[in-house]
């Protein structure tokens, strides 16, 4: 298989995420304006926003209509089924203890 240049949206993404990992951008920052992501990474405006529509997606950038794209706090990782039933066996077996000492 042969070595595929990155796509320009992925170069961007990358770039903002790392400043994101980084501490570089903490929640409530906000991120480079369109233009100037740009004129730092020589794309077009669509490519740019492409990439800041994934990391919304992503759940760590929203949009503020005439403002710019801020960074958001990510969501914290879902619980897998298993964990979340495990979580709900401990649940309802406290709370049949509580029903059984009322009832005694």
């Amino acid at each position: 298989m042969a070595n595929t240049p990155e796509q320009p949206y992925l170069k961007v993404l990358n770039a903002l995420r790392s400043a994101v990992d980084s501490g570089s951008l903490s929640p409530g920052d906000k991120y480079p304006s369109i233009n100037e992501l740009v004129k730092e990474h020589g794309v077009a405006p669509t490519t740019a926003r492409r990439a800041l529509t994934k990391l919304q997606e992503a759940g760590i950038a929203e949009p503020r209509h005439g403002i710019g794209w801020f960074v958001t706090v990510p969501p914290p990782p879902q619980a897998t089924l298993e964990e979340r039933v495990a979580s709900l066996e401990v649940e309802v077996r406290e709370l049949r203890e509580q029903l059984d000492s009322r009832v005694s």
